[in-house]
């Protein structure tokens, strides 16, 4: 168990964890983004994993509002990051939410309807968008992305998931020892313990193919080969489940090349509005 399994209507209704590493450019409107949510029963913790540029100093400007937990971390990765915030989130809902991303204004409160319908769900994810600064796509998702098989991974971007908090006393943290790819790992532990994820079609999460965190996994493809090897090295053991991870992994990998090629042609549509 991650933390005290308690819960009451005093506490916020989501916990927003935001892990960041070096984004002085795209920081202030990600925080922006959260801070003008329409529903406000929320906390956003946000977990400086040891930046060295000027990012200390723009958190900084949003330290004093009472949503906002400041948390300063040395260098640990992503994966340490948000377990660190999960350790201190006290939200009913855990939702995640990259640096150099945003979300919708009606992203929350969107949510929580859902959820209010629908309060048996465990997890959800959303539709989303990319965006390169100025302009956002179409949404990439035209149909619900299914549930987990062992036939292949959601075709759905990580962070835009939302969990019950008691979830990840089932499935645990996230894997430190998985630097870049600890989002796959935790898609293969969803399906280990049978978890159904929800679909809400309405594009609220923003993702910046451009942003800091898409170019430094771009340039460490060596990194990433060998997380794939430890992924499949770990859930060896489940091969009795069929959970056959390079297969799973390719699939995963084959769809973010196709989603690649979508936002080029996307974003050569709308160049001349760019310009």
């Amino acid at each position: 168990m991650y933390r005290n399994k308690s819960y009451n209507i005093q506490k916020p209704r989501f916990t927003i964890i935001m892990p960041v590493y070096n984004e002085e450019e795209n920081i202030a409107n990600s925080i922006k983004s959260i801070i003008c949510q329409t529903y406000k029963s929320f906390e956003l913790i946000i977990i400086d994993d040891g930046s060295t540029d000027n990012t200390p100093d723009i958190l900084s400007q949003f330290s004093d509002l009472p949503k906002i937990k400041l948390i300063r971390q040395k260098n640990a990765g992503t994966a340490a990051a948000r377990n660190h915030g999960l350790q201190l989130a006290s939200g009913q809902y855990i939702c995640f939410l990259d640096g150099d991303d945003k979300y919708s204004p009606d992203r929350l409160e969107v949510i929580n309807n859902y959820l209010e319908d629908n309060s048996f769900v465990k997890c959800l994810v959303t539709n989303y968008a990319i965006w390169n600064g100025r302009k956002l796509s179409e949404p990439i998702l035209k149909e619900a992305p299914g549930k987990i098989t062992r036939h292949g991974l959601p075709n759905a971007l990580f962070p835009s998931l939302v969990f019950h908090f008691d979830v990840f006393d089932k499935i645990g943290l996230f894997d430190t020892k998985f630097y870049y790819i600890e989002d796959v790992d935790m898609w293969c532990r969803l399906h280990i313990h049978g978890y159904h994820v929800d679909f809400v079609d309405h594009c609220s999460y923003y993702y910046n193919r451009y942003g800091e965190n898409n170019k430094t996994s771009q340039k460490n493809s060596k990194e990433i080969s060998k997380d794939v090897i430890k992924i499949d090295m770990k859930y060896m053991l489940y091969k009795k489940q069929k959970l056959h991870i390079r297969f799973l992994f390719f699939k995963w990998f084959i769809g973010n090349i196709k989603n690649y090629i979508l936002n080029f042609v996307i974003f050569q549509k709308h160049k001349r509005f760019n310009n």
